[in-house]
This record gives C-alpha cells, structure tokens and sequence, in this order.
C-alpha cells in the first residue's frame, strides 16, 4: 500500500469530522449557549490530557508491530502486552482526571450555575470516558501498524460523527445538560471501541487473549516513556492557552478562541493524515529512504496547506459573520488571522518531529518540547495580560515558529529544503499581514494575488508522489479546459 493513498484515507478520515464540526457548532451554541458550549470545550481538553497518560504505549505498538512484518505471534505479543499496560494506566488517568478537572472547574473564574452544578454532576461520567480513549488508542494500533488506514479512518469517522452528533441529538430532543450530553458522547466511544476491537482482531491477527510480557512491556514503556513525555508537553503547549482564557477571562471567551482555534487548525489534518501513514514505514526502511521521504513529505505538506491558509485568511471574517453571528466573530476573527501563519508553521514542522520520533529517538523530541513549556506559559500570561484572546494566538505563532527551528535541527533537515520554503512563508506571512491591516477593496485583491501566487508555486513545486492524484482531477474538467484551450 503506498504511502500517499495512506495519507490520502487520513486525511479524508479527519476531514469528514472536521467538516461535520464546522456545520454543528452554531448548532450547539443554539442549543446549549456559548458558555454551556466553552465548558463542553474544556472538557475535552481535560479528557485529552487523559490519552497523555497511556504511557505512549499506542505509539510504540505501532512501530512494534509494523516491525515484525510477517511474524504473527510477535505481533499478538505485542499487541496484548501494549492492551494490558494501557488498561493499567487508565486505573491512575481515571483518578487523576476527577481529581484535577474538580480542582480546576472549582477555580475558575465567574463560575455561575452552569460550571457550578452541571459540570459537578458530569465528573464521574467524563472521567468513565478516559479508559475508553486509552484503551482505544491501543487497540487502534493493531489497524495502523498493519497500515490498515481505510479500515482505521472509517471506524474512526463513524466514531468522531456519533461523538458530535449524539449530544448534539440529547440537547435538541430531551435536555441541554451537561451530564447528558457528555454521556451521550461516552455512548459514541464505546461503539468505536468495538469496532476497533474486531478490525484489529483481524488484521493482525488475534486467536486468544495472552498474557502480558514483562520484556516487551519494559520495550514499550521505555520507548514510550519519550513518547509520552512529548506528547504530554505538546498538549500543555496546544490546550493551555483556552485553559488560561477560562481561567482568567470566562468561559465565553474560550468558546470565541475555541472556535478560531477549530477553524484553522483543521488544515492540520494534512500533516497528521501524512505522519501518522509515514510511522510504520519510517520503521521498515533504510536512512537513505527516511531522507527521501522525509524531504517529500516537507514538501507535499507546503505545497498542500500554502493555498490553503491564503484562502482561509481571506474569508475568516465573512464566513465567522454568517456563521457564529457579527457580535462573537469581531472576537473570534482576529485570533483566526494570527492563528493561521502559526498553523503554517506547526504544519511543516510537524513532519521533522515525527520523523525523529518514529525513527528511534523519540527523547530528542521530549526534551524539547519539555524545555518550551515555561517559556510558552509565560509568554502566553503576558500576551493574554496585554491583548487578551488575541494575545493566546500571538502565544502560540512564537512558540511553533521557536519549535519548528529545534525541530528541524534535529531532524537534519538540508538547506535546500528549507530554501524551498522561504517563498510559501514570505506569502502566508504577507496574508496575515494584508488580513489584519486592509478593510477596503483592497484587501480582496491583494488575497487574489497571493491565492494565485501561492497556486502557482505549489504546482510548480508539486512531489512526483501527488501528481497521479492531480491528474486524476483533471479527469474531471471539459476536454477543451484540459487541452488548455
């Protein structure tokens, strides 16, 4: 199976979701109210920190079955041992989610009747969910180290819809609590998990239930220990900012940066679709490969997302105005603009970190990322402090700008590639810039020349891996238009 179809069924896989995302949120600000909303919103953040606690075992059965080819018992020993210690790891996330999310739901600023008896109520069932997320994360290993993507993203598809839709379906037909409709989501989980558990069941395959081994064990947590610890700091880094906009200015104003967040960051599925294709083949080829695909994948990821953030920048503020309303978008949009440039960045950066990680150091990564935590924290209480909202959008842009120069450092990526990324980010740069700073008609035509602009480029600097599916298209165009006539 290539590579790029791999990435192809990913990126689709986490499309669909976001899509689906994009059409329900004005639904649920409707139906529950944008503060019921913004908690809803910080309690899957909670649950996220959750995932960080399965000691990176996912990730490391990945790369352990996709090393043992064609040998089936290693793979089920490896599979089974990765399943029994994430289920030991859910026992302590389960205590430590209630815990904490009590601590910090009790903390937070103008807490009110929603915050105050909703969310007290919806501890226990939001904490039910952590060993489904662990659990799952395991057992969809088996499917991904098999490079089974289109088996993996269509169960995962169905599950993110149930996860969006049926609390969305609670707040319409029967009640917009909390307790319900955080329930309801549970309830979308543990159907993914099933059927997780029976496409892993074959592709692997499984025959009976074996007991845990203590060598492979002490491999995945060794392993996974760096994993984790990187995956921990990565999503401090990625949710700290709505944590610190509840705390310090409301939950109102998280659901406003919740909202840009989820907007731009959805053009990450490029780089996520690509790695997460890229993982297991990174462990069955030579170095001399890993450079080959490692440039590609830089390249595809550019060439992808650089269009695609010029045209976001150019129609954040009209689209939020008739999708959130003009009173939450004069919010939202401006994080939107900062946002962006520092998505493109986290993008192209995105695929020297896992290059590093899938490749056997997965600590390089850690300590990095472990390194810009305080720093990140404080720039983020400042910026808040100084800009408010915005301020957690300008956060972020400098951290993934800091992080993409370690990053690439590490990963050895040449200067010829970076080179090649020197125009895409002068014009993602100047559509922030024309964004923020031009309201009349001259705004518009200058986003038309920097799309064209960064069309062109993209085409001319297309990988040989994305042509076939350019072509296949143009298929799709008149024959006069194909002709280029």
């Amino acid at each position: 199976m290539s590579t790029s179809k791999n990435a192809v069924y990913n990126i689709i896989g986490t499309a669909v979701p976001s899509i689906l995302v994009l059409v329900t949120v004005p639904l649920y600000l409707q139906l529950v109210g944008a503060e019921r909303y913004g908690v809803l919103t910080l309690c899957w953040i909670i649950l996220g920190y959750a995932n960080f606690l399965d000691l990176g075992i996912g990730y490391a059965v990945v790369r352990g079955i996709a090393a043992t080819g064609d040998r089936k018992d290693d793979a089920a020993d490896i599979f089974w041992t990765g399943l029994w210690t994430s289920a030991a790891a859910a026992v302590v996330a389960v205590v430590a989610v209630y815990v904490g999310s009590r601590l910090y739901f009790g903390s937070v600023s103008d807490p009110g009747d929603i915050i105050g008896s909703e969310v007290r109520d919806a501890l226990p069932i939001l904490a039910a969910s952590v060993p489904i997320a662990l659990i799952a994360s395991t057992v969809a290993a088996g499917l991904q180290g098999r490079e089974r993507f289109l088996e993996l993203n269509l169960i995962g598809t169905t599950t993110q819809t149930l996860v969006q839709l049926l609390p969305l379906v609670v707040a319409y037909l029967w009640t917009p609590q909390l307790t319900m409709l955080i329930a309801a989501a549970l309830a979308g989980r543990l159907i993914g998990l099933v059927w997780l558990s029976l496409g892993s069941k074959r592709a692997i395959p499984l025959t009976s239930v074996r007991p845990p081994s203590r060598r492979i064990a002490r491999h995945l947590v060794t392993f996974g220990g760096w994993v984790v610890l990187a995956t921990i700091a990565n999503g401090i880094l990625h949710s700290v900012d709505r944590l610190v906009i509840g705390g310090a200015i409301g939950a109102a104003a998280v659901a406003a940066y919740a909202i840009a967040f989820g907007l731009i960051s959805r053009v990450y599925l490029i780089p996520h679709g690509l790695s997460a294709a890229l993982l297991p083949r990174y462990a069955a080829v030579d170095e001399e490969e890993r450079r080959r695909l490692i440039r590609s994948s830089i390249q595809a990821v550019a060439v992808t997302t650089t269009p695609i953030i010029v045209a976001l920048l150019a129609i954040i503020e009209p689209f939020f105005n008739i999708w959130i309303g003009r009173e939450l978008a004069a919010v939202a949009a401006p994080v939107g603009y900062v946002l962006a440039g520092g998505f493109w960045i986290y993008c192209v950066g995105h695929m020297a970190s896992t290059m590093v990680q899938a490749t056997g150091r997965p600590d390089r990564v850690a300590k990095v990322v472990l390194a810009e935590v305080l720093p990140y924290c404080a720039i983020l209480f400042v910026g808040i402090w100084a800009f408010g909202v915005v301020g957690a959008a300008i956060a972020f842009t400098v951290r993934v700008a800091v992080d993409f120069g370690l990053q690439v450092r590490l990963a050895g990526i040449p200067t010829s590639v970076l080179k090649l990324l020197l125009l895409p980010g002068t014009l993602v740069v100047a559509s922030v810039a024309v964004a923020i700073w031009l309201t009349d008609g001259w705004r518009y035509a200058a986003f038309a020349a920097l799309f064209l602009s960064s069309a062109v480029w993209a085409f001319l600097n297309m990988p040989d891996a994305l042509r076939p599916y350019v072509d296949r298209l143009r298929a799709f165009l008149p024959a006069r238009a194909r002709a280029g006539r």
